[in-house]
């Protein structure tokens, strides 16, 4: 299953929920907050950070310490009085709303998505979870320049980080995009910086490194939740445009580094806007996602839903409300179920209905289901880099190679690095319940083999 789907139905409960507080009605929401999300038989314990930003702007992050996951953005919070509101940016509009209770310094509420709703009460932490010790993050003083920079794309405003070698001159630059959104510059993920780390690497090796704030999320204006694949596409198209033009970057020597489901999206500002002079893919899908769902479906009887839900949805005419397609698909698939098997939804089959439909309905689903790459990536007669960890459990590590290696030619150079997961962490399983708990963010080998590359490939 790909990283999107994994954020999208293996999280979908733990990924939407929000933050508290306890002292004046003016600041009760400051600080850490700890609750339990009680959905069905789960119990996910929850710890939230709520904060007020330079303009005076309620934002915060959340953790999931069982999942290792960490730092996550909120979309939103609200406060008016003794009442918040937290929206994830997640399908099936997930939502906490809860009331403040001074004399009990908790917060009683609902958690909603996907047309279900949970009871969670957040009380005050004493403090936020330990961060864990992260050796790569760069620490300053820096050998390099940073600027904060603006880029707008038909519209709508992006924020992002370039960051430039010391020296004067020119120098080839290089756009960096995250997987599965939507993500901040840093690409923060599992208590990594993920993005940071990678600008900081290449920019020491003489690269200029621009990398933004996915639309809605940081500094940047926008939606990602309701946002089309050709919108985010624009998006990299748009950061790609804007660092051709910076004064310290020669603008015929633009490359695209894309990590994941980012790798899709780059394929298609690539074949719409021909955004890249040079493309680096990181356990990059090459498959239209259907088929992923396809091989993972004789696996369990919630693989096979999935697919059934699935393929109902790309049966339809662009722009046809899927929903009741999606609903009969999975009625048939249930019944079709023989007891043992329905066993395996625990008692849960309506409410992971739900969160299928309200997930594989989105169109930026739909475009992850249905996109293949590999036309885009031939027809562009640039030079791709795909590197791809053996460890790796969210990407068919052997089929995208394969795939990649045959549609590209002579033009791709893929490559598999042993003992490496997703994320390109030295690894013992590869499984994503390891990604938080490995110090190192980036194996050096990976960082050294796409400095190498680019330098061969971008300069």
């Amino acid at each position: 299953m790909n990283a999107l789907f994994r954020m999208n139905i293996t999280l979908l409960l733990v990924l939407g929920a929000a933050a508290l507080g306890a002292e004046t009605p003016a600041d009760w929401p400051a600080g850490y907050w700890r609750g339990t999300l009680q959905a069905g038989e789960q119990e996910l314990e929850i710890v939230y950070r709520l904060e007020m930003d330079a303009d005076g702007a309620w934002a915060g992050s959340m953790d999931v310490p069982a999942q290792g996951a960490s730092g996550l953005p909120l979309q939103s919070v609200e406060i008016s009085g003794d009442s918040i509101m937290i929206t994830m940016p997640m399908a099936g509009d997930a939502r906490f709303r809860g009331r403040w209770t001074a004399a009990e310094e908790r917060v009683e509420g609902r958690f909603s998505q996907a047309g279900q709703s949970f009871p969670m009460v957040l009380k005050r932490a004493e403090r936020g979870e330990a961060g864990p010790v992260r050796p790569q993050e760069p620490k300053p003083p820096l050998p390099y320049r940073s600027e904060s920079v603006r880029f707008s794309n038909l519209g709508t405003t992006l924020a992002g980080t370039v960051t430039l070698p010391g020296d004067d001159g020119r120098h080839a630059g290089v756009v960096l995009v995250s997987g599965a959104g939507p993500q901040d510059r840093d690409g923060t993920f599992m208590n990594h910086r993920w993005l940071l780390v990678m600008a900081d690497h290449l920019t020491r090796a003489g690269f200029a490194v621009l990398r933004f704030d996915e639309r809605g999320v940081g500094e940047s204006e926008g939606d990602f939740a309701t946002a089309t694949a050709g919108q985010l596409a624009g998006d990299i198209a748009a950061a790609a445009d804007f660092l051709r033009g910076h004064d310290s970057v020669d603008r015929g020597q633009v490359g695209i580094i894309a990590h994941s489901e980012g790798g899709r999206l780059s394929a298609l500002a690539i074949e719409n806007q021909q955004a890249a002079d040079a493309l680096v893919l990181l356990g990059a899908p090459a498959l239209p996602g259907i088929a992923g769902l396809n091989a993972q479906a004789a696996q369990s009887p919630i693989a096979a839903l999935q697919l059934a839900v699935a393929e109902a949805s790309l049966r339809l005419e662009p722009g046809a409300n899927p929903e009741p397609a999606m609903r009969a698909a999975a009625e048939q698939l249930l019944a079709s179920l023989a007891e043992d098997q329905l066993a395996a939804f625990g008692g849960n089959e309506s409410l992971i209905v739900n969160q299928l439909v309200q997930a594989l309905g989105q169109p930026q689903t739909q475009f992850t289901l249905s996109f293949d790459p590999r036309p885009a990536l031939r027809s562009a007669g640039i030079p791709v880099l795909a590197l791809y960890g053996s460890k790796d459990q969210q990407v068919d590590v052997a089929g995208a190679a394969e795939a990649l290696r045959d549609a590209l030619g002579d033009r791709g150079d893929v490559r598999t690095l042993g003992g490496l997961n997703h994320f390109f962490q030295e690894a013992e399983s590869g499984a994503p319940s390891e990604y938080a708990t490995i110090e190192q963010t980036i194996s050096p080998v990976a960082l050294k083999a796409v400095a190498e590359w680019l330098r061969s490939n971008a300069q």
